[in-house]
C-alpha cells in the first residue's frame, strides 16, 4: 500500500514540473528570451567599457594626468642602497 501511495506521490508531484518545462511555452514566467538578453548584455558590458577608458584618459582637477608623472628625482640615500643591493648580489651573500 505504501508503494502505490508513494508512486502516485511522485506521479502527482512530477506533472507540474513537466508542464513548467516546456520551451515553447511564452506565458511562463520561467522562459527567457536569450537573443535579446545576450544582446542588451553586451551592450550594457560595451557602454561600462568606454566609461572605464573615459575615466581613465581623464585628468581631473586634483589629479595628474597618466601620461604627466614624472620620477621621482633620486637622492644620496637610494643610491648608496642600490649600490649595496648591487655589492650582495655580485658576492653572492
Amino acid at each position: 500500500m505504501q508503494e502505490v501511495a508513494l508512486s502516485l506521490l511522485v506521479l502527482l508531484a512530477g506533472l507540474p514540473a513537466l508542464d513548467a518545462n516546456d520551451p515553447e511555452d511564452k506565458n511562463s514566467p520561467f522562459y527567457y528570451d536569450w537573443h535579446s538578453l545576450r544582446v542588451s548584455g553586451l551592450i550594457c558590458a560595451g557602454v561600462l567599457c568606454a566609461l572605464g577608458i573615459i575615466v581613465l584618459m581623464t585628468a581631473t582637477p586634483g589629479m595628474p594626468h597618466l601620461s604627466s608623472q614624472q620620477a621621482l628625482p633620486i637622492t644620496a640615500e637610494d643610491r648608496q642602497a642600490e649600490s649595496t643591493q648591487r655589492a650582495s648580489l655580485c658576492t653572492g651573500a
